[in-house]
């Protein structure tokens, strides 16, 4: 097997630019939550959850800005369970 075919296999040349480069695309996602009832995201109570692991090393920054901004109570938070080698990552139920 070539070089290439192993490369696209794992889905390298899927992401990158023809010179092998890889670029990151701009985001589809350009939606917000806002105060305004007529926004595509209204905040609603119980209408939003945020999923966090504390094994993630972004997770604790999302969970400060729902914070700094105001939106325990709009939006809920579950934290996953630890990582268990045979589950990866999931939900036991506890605490919730």
């Amino acid at each position: 097997m070539s070089d290439s075919a192993v490369l696209n296999r794992k889905g390298v040349l899927d992401v990158a630019d023809k010179d092998g480069q890889f670029r990151r695309q701009t985001s589809q996602f350009r939606n917000f939550v806002t105060p305004d009832s007529n926004s595509a995201f209204p905040p609603e109570k119980d209408r939003y959850a945020l999923y966090i692991h504390l094994g993630c090393p972004w997770a604790h920054r999302t969970s400060i800005v729902r914070t700094l901004k105001g939106l325990d109570d709009i939006i809920q938070l579950i934290v996953l369970d630890a990582m268990d080698p045979a589950k990866s990552w999931y939900f036991s139920g506890d605490g919730e």
